[in-house]
Formats: structure tokens, C-alpha cells, sequence
């Protein structure tokens, strides 16, 4: 249950950041080098054993999240995607953390 309540959530934020796109010439170019540094980031060293199963890199990727993108993670869980989309789209862009008032709280498995 919980397993699928996080694939929803990813689902969703993904979808949420290609909605948000801007126009092609506003845009600042994909960088791998951004994603690959938002994945080394110092503050995740407890996030990283998720990072084999949850393939962040290629899903962030395939999403085509960049610098000045806005980003919606619904039901965060413990911040896992949330910490990464934020290093991802920097300064300049948006990470809008949801709990919807029905949701169940995160666990620490989250």
C-alpha cells in the first residue's frame, strides 16, 4: 500500500513538473551535471541507499525537470524526491511540498 501511494506520488510530481514548463526559449537547457549534483549532494547521505531502487537520476531525466522548473511533490513522505528536486531546480525554481488534509502521515520508511 505504502509502495503504491509513493509510486503515485512520484507519478504525479512528475507530471505536475511538465505541466509547469516554460516556454522552450525562457528555459534553461537539461543538465545532467545539475541532477548529478543534486544527487551528491552532502545532505543526502542517509537517502542514497534508496537511490539503486528508486532511480532518481533517470527519472528526473525522463521528466526533463531543469534549473527554474516548478515542481509539485504531492504526499512527500520523508523530503527523499522533495531534497533532490530542490538541488535540481535551484535557486530560481519552485518545489511545492502537498499533504493533502486526508493523507496518511509519512513513516520513516517513507
Amino acid at each position: 500500500m505504502n509502495r503504491g501511494i509513493m509510486v503515485i506520488g512520484v507519478e504525479i510530481a512528475l507530471l505536475a513538473s511538465a505541466c509547469g514548463k516554460k516556454p522552450e526559449a525562457a528555459k534553461a537547457e537539461f543538465s545532467q551535471a545539475a541532477i548529478d549534483a543534486a544527487l551528491a549532494d552532502p545532505g543526502r547521505t542517509t537517502d542514497r541507499d534508496g537511490d539503486a531502487r528508486r532511480k532518481p537520476g533517470s527519472l528526473i531525466a525522463l521528466a526533463g525537470v531543469g534549473a527554474g522548473d516548478k515542481v509539485l511533490d504531492l504526499i512527500p513522505g520523508n523530503g527523499y524526491w522533495t531534497r533532490i528536486f530542490s538541488k535540481t531546480v535551484g535557486p530560481t525554481g519552485r518545489v511545492y511540498a502537498i499533504w493533502p488534509q486526508n493523507s496518511p502521515p509519512a513513516t520513516s520508511a517513507g
